[in-house]
């Protein structure tokens, strides 16, 4: 049984639509698989209308943007912690209402940045900004804008210097982890952590060693993590088996992912077929 638990769709950073990514899903005979948008659930209704067409099992899910608001926790606080959400209820109305709260304060921010980038002599709009995949813009789309139509433009060092000072304000929106988990679980869902190894600085990988990873695991456990996203596809045999033994000593779930945004180096969903998520699967009643 193939299984893939950590997949995006244009809906947020990924490449492909909906039903594209689900044609890839089928073509790679997957038998149960997660549709995980970042901060987005948009794409679960027709995945579960195509899932159920190729009689694929699936399950709702998102991966909401997290940070450390903890000041006793030794984790940068600039630095993205990614928790997924397993088998939730996405047409929950509070969580609409939060995730459209959520993406229009970005989008306040983006907005204001630009006014910024106007008045220091840069004539661009909001929709001629470049997303480099799917529908969220971030900051770093409006720096490789600013380094590729305004290469030669006078203001362009002050103005790279503006764009960049709004990283910060921009991902102060995001969950803290106590708050993301808090929401996945008042959503009925199955708390993962994604991907340990890896955090982001907006599209930067910021590599966690193990002495952060156990710092962020003790502190998520007792926030109610339920799981480690152990089996990922861009982890070594020896990383996968440090997050397994983590998960087995804390009694944690594992989960497996690709991580799949239908573009390199993420453009392969999950080869595996492993017993090791059995428990999880049946814990989401699949």
């Amino acid at each position: 049984m193939l299984v893939d638990l950590h997949i995006h769709t244009d809906n947020s950073d990924g490449k492909l639509s909906v039903d594209e990514t689900m044609k890839v899903a089928h073509k790679n005979t997957l038998s149960v698989i997660s549709i995980t948008d970042h901060d987005s659930v948009s794409a679960i209704p027709r995945a579960k209308e195509l899932a159920l067409q190729y009689g694929i099992k699936f399950v709702p899910g998102i991966e909401l943007s997290s940070r450390n608001g903890d000041e006793r926790i030794d984790f940068p606080s600039d630095v993205s912690i990614h928790i997924l959400g397993y088998n939730i209820r996405h047409e929950d109305i509070k969580l609409s209402k939060i995730l459209e709260a959520y993406h229009n304060k970005r989008k306040a921010i983006l907005y204001d940045l630009i006014r910024q980038l106007n008045n220091n002599g840069l004539e661009l709009e909001y929709d001629d900004i470049f997303v480099i995949a799917g529908t969220q813009m971030r900051v770093q789309d409006v720096v490789n804008h600013i380094n590729t139509y305004f290469l030669e433009h006078k203001q362009k060092e002050c103005c790279l210097k503006i764009a960049r000072s709004y990283y910060d304000e921009i991902f102060s929106v995001d969950f803290k982890v106590r708050d993301a988990i808090e929401l996945i679980k008042y959503l009925g869902g199955v708390t993962v952590w994604a991907h340990p190894f890896s955090s982001y600085k907006d599209y930067e990988i910021r590599i966690n060693d193990k002495e952060k990873i156990l710092i962020l695991l003790d502190k998520m456990c007792a926030l109610g993590l339920d799981g480690i996203e152990a089996i990922y596809s861009q982890y070594t045999d020896d990383q996968i088996s440090y997050l397994e033994k983590l998960a087995e000593k804390r009694g944690l779930f594992i989960t497996i992912g690709s991580d799949f945004h239908g573009k390199p180096p993420r453009n392969k969903m999950c080869s595996f077929s492993t017993n090791k998520v059995n428990s999880f699967l049946q814990a989401i009643n699949i």
